[in-house]
């Protein structure tokens, strides 16, 4: 492992902390033993260090600045330190993998300089050490690779190794885009010429020749600098920059390994030193805000930015830089000496025909890499299906997603060696993969709903055909492109009584509009700081960045939606002032200056606001004495910049005893298609109907007490006989009504249908058996005297019977004959 020099100056180090009563052996240790070592002094002298001076400043160091334990502790043994011992096994590697031998001394030395924040290797350099000689003097030895295993300096003189290691230094820290044009790895650069002679501009400057290129997401920033290093290779391009190369710096990887403090900017020194040195170079960093802050070590101030800032100034390197709006605000702004630096160049997002030629000329690497054909017709839908759903992206990285998932969708699906085309189908199938949007809507036109629309919200909702009107229109209105553009296709506020509608409608139209349905209940924003809740906490509060918003989140991930805000009264006016810029502007700024789409949304308000004027007109008042109080309640609650934002104030009327019976209709469908996958199927006898509408109907509550009618005596009455009784295997319920009693009973399906045969073919009487015991077990109930019983079984041959009447054999009729007979 270690030679016995090594082992004997390691011993001598130790009793010289011992007698110096220091806690720990220090490199410091180590070095004043082998100071005072012949063979140690020897390889100190000839790499040049003045050993007097060295052994008078060590011993100064380890005697009168360390501290030193009291005399009470004199069995104390030292323990080796980190360092030192980071030195010993450094060391020991070395030599065993490279050298094959035991750790000599002189190795001990040279892994001792790796230790630079170390007072010995200060004292090292100090007293006049040179690594050139330490190397050239010693087992190791100068020029035998690139890049010193121990990590030195690599001091050789030659031109062909300085050379070299420059180029290693290079491909590990950066990307060579030249390059990759050179073996036809970049696309080509459509368009942009403009920008394109911007940037040549600025980089043919004799000072401040950086370029900055600043751009929302996806608009084609890198796209530009891989374009330019396509022109260089291709030599379209004009001759002063025919000889340059483009090499784009990888923040990461320069990070990568630099535990401690000095080493990270070792190595990027050491990167722009050969970038200098190549001369026609020009840098290109990516997302360049990440250089603020990035290799900074406990309380240094020196980071990347700090550092490239002389070089910068100097102009020997051109530097481009490509960032977003949002992150030069945040970061490259903020940094004014970083930022004069650079000559700041726009790059906005290219027109509709700017991104169609785009799409049309580089389409063929899409077509070569998937095996698949793209008509032009397509092209021009994924620009207008892109702009359209995908608000968030721009182009025209949006189209090219668009293209190549389609593109990734028809390649899976197909596997004959014939070409695929590309479907307009295709296309809305991507875009419906993007943007979250039901496929039904992307394939089906954008009228086809809406064109209906009034006809099916009429069949859902009752006695409110004016609101169904109302919104029917605004819908129509923003379709047809005749309403304000970057404003939300409709926003209402729905007033009036419990229970008539107000919701049920919102729920209707999105399931109809097939959009997603974004419910916010008001009564949780009743205070001023719920506002964070819409839109995110602020920088500086808990909750900063943790995207935890229920408004802008939601739409943000459904862009196309119906917002109910329910019980709006009941919000604090800030978050009324909130919604204001919806409804005026389309958007929303978010708490990390995101701005959130409105334009596709829906916005309904719902309020009990002028329930109790409306309820008064109801009572025998001048109704439109009353209906004008209601419109003065809702005007005291909402502010006049809140209502002449709207587009309609849509009053709900009561809900009228004459529409009940089409209520508990809809109520019992509603039912029937919950459990059909059961086999199950509900019917109520005119009677039944009545008693329900006597028990259900409350002017003040609405259909809401309806609905709990119908769930007590209904659903209630069900439950054990769909899980345990007689509808385990399904059948049709039939209820009917006698004076203030609700009765049910049940007919299985598969009895009507064997009746018939049943005396033919005994095997299907299986069924039947079934029914029979039922009739039996209810038959000893009566007899046993129980009223409720009775009152049940009396009421069976009065139910009303089931469509399908045919079924309905003589067979059965006897039976029940010989029941009442044995009633009776």
């Amino acid at each position: 492992m270690i030679t016995a020099e090594v082992q004997l100056i390691l011993n001598i180090a130790l009793k010289e902390a011992v007698r110096m009563r220091h806690e720990y052996i220090l490199c410091e240790h180590l070095l004043y033993c082998i100071a005072h070592h012949d063979h140690g002094a020897a390889i100190l002298e000839k790499a040049n260090v003045n050993i007097t001076n060295l052994c008078t400043e060590l011993e100064h160091h380890l005697e009168k600045e360390l501290y030193k334990l009291d005399n009470k502790s004199k069995d104390h043994t030292p323990e080796t330190s980190v360092g030192l011992e980071r030195v010993i096994n450094q060391a020991i590697d070395y030599s065993m993998v490279h050298i094959g031998k035991n750790c000599s001394l002189d190795v001990i030395i040279i892994a001792m300089l790796q230790e630079q924040e170390s007072y010995a290797v200060y004292l090292l350099y100090k007293n006049g050490l040179s690594r050139y000689e330490l190397l050239r003097g010693t087992e190791i030895g100068v020029g035998k690779s690139n890049l010193n295993p121990l990590g030195l300096e690599n001091t050789s003189s030659s031109v062909t190794t300085q050379s070299s290691s420059e180029d290693t230094i290079l491909k590990k820290y950066t990307v060579s885009l030249t390059a990759l044009a050179r073996e036809k790895k970049i696309d080509p650069l459509i368009g942009r010429t403009q920008k394109l002679e911007q940037v040549l501009t600025v980089l043919s400057r004799r000072k401040k020749n950086n370029p900055l290129l600043v751009g929302s997401p996806g608009v084609g920033k890198t796209a530009l600098i891989e374009g330019l290093a396509l022109k260089i290779v291709e030599g379209d391009i004009h001759p002063f920059f025919k000889d340059f190369e483009i090499y784009s710096i990888d923040i990461t990887t320069l990070l990568a390994g630099t535990k401690f403090r000095g080493d990270f900017e070792e190595r990027i020194k050491q990167l722009f030193a050969s970038i200098e040195k190549k001369k026609r170079i020009i840098v290109f960093i990516d997302e360049i805000h990440t250089v603020i802050g990035s290799g900074t070590a406990g309380n240094s101030h020196l980071d990347t930015a700090n550092i490239l800032k002389p070089v910068l100034t100097k102009g020997n390197i051109r530097f481009i830089g490509a960032t977003t709006y949002s992150e030069y605000r945040s970061y490259v702004q903020k940094d004014h000496a970083l930022a004069r630096r650079f000559e700041k160049i726009d790059i906005p997002e290219p027109s509709h025909e700017e991104t169609f030629l785009i799409l049309t000329r580089l389409k063929s690497y899409y077509e070569r890499y998937h095996n698949i054909e793209y008509p032009q017709t397509t092209l021009k839908k994924v620009i207008e299906l892109s702009k359209h759903y995908l608000k968030e992206k721009h182009l025209p990285d949006s189209a090219l997603d668009i293209l190549d998932i389609a593109g990734a969708q028809v390649k899976l699906k197909h596997f004959s060696k014939i070409k695929p085309r590309v479907t307009i189908r295709h296309i809305e199938n991507a875009v419906s993969y993007l943007a979250n949007v039901p496929l039904k809507k992307m394939q089906s036109s954008e009228r086809s709903p809406i064109r209906e629309l009034e006809i099916n919200l009429k069949k859902h909702i009752f006695g409110q055909d004016h609101a169904i009107t109302a919104i029917v229109k605004a819908i129509k209105m923003s379709k047809s492109s005749l309403s304000e553009k970057d404003k939300p296709i409709a926003s209402f506020l729905f007033t009036g009584p419990t229970g008539v509608g107000k919701t049920e409608l919102a729920r209707v139209v999105t399931k109809f509009m097939h959009i997603k349905l974004i419910r916010l209940d008001m009564s949780e924003y009743m205070e001023a700081h719920s506002v964070s809740k819409l839109i995110g906490a602020p920088p500086g509060y808990v909750g900063y960045n943790d995207y935890q918003n229920q408004l802008t989140e939601q739409v943000r991930k459904y862009p196309h939606a119906l917002l109910l805000l329910d019980e709006i009264e009941k919000a604090h006016n800030d978050v009324l002032n909130t919604l204001l810029q919806i409804m005026d502007y389309g958007t929303l700024t978010d708490s990390n200056s995101q701005k959130i789409d409105f334009s596709n949304v829906i916005i309904i308000m719902t309020s009990n606001a002028g329930a109790d004027e409306l309820a008064m007109a109801s009572m025998g008042f001048v109704e439109n004495d009353n209906s004008f109080k209601m419109q003065q309640k809702v005007n005291k609650i909402f502010s006049p910049e809140f209502r002449n934002r709207l587009n309609s104030i849509v009053h709900f009327n009561f809900l009228s005893e004459t529409l009940v019976s089409k209520l508990i209709e809809k109520f019992i469908a509603e039912i029937n298609v919950a459990i059909r996958p059961q086999k199950i199927v509900i019917t109520l006898s005119e009677a039944a109907k009545k008693y329900l509408h006597r028990q259900g109907f409350d002017k003040k509550m609405g259909a809401r007490s309806l609905k709990r009618v119908i769930e007590k005596n209904i659903k209630e009455k069900l439950i054990d006989d769909i899980l345990f009784g007689a509808l385990t295997q399904g059948g049709t319920v039939h209820f009917t009504a006698h004076g203030n009693t609700l009765t049910h009973h049940f007919t299985s399906d598969m009895t009507q249908q064997s009746a018939p045969t049943q005396a033919k073919k005994p095997p299907s009487t299986k069924h039947q058996s079934t029914k029979t015991q039922s009739i039996k077990s209810q038959t000893t109930k009566s007899q046993a005297k129980k009223p409720q019983s009775t009152k049940s079984q009396s009421t069976k041959p009065q139910a009303t019977k089931p469509p399908s009447t045919k079924s309905q054999s003589k067979k059965p009729q006897s039976i029940k004959a010989q029941l009442t007979k044995k009633l009776n």
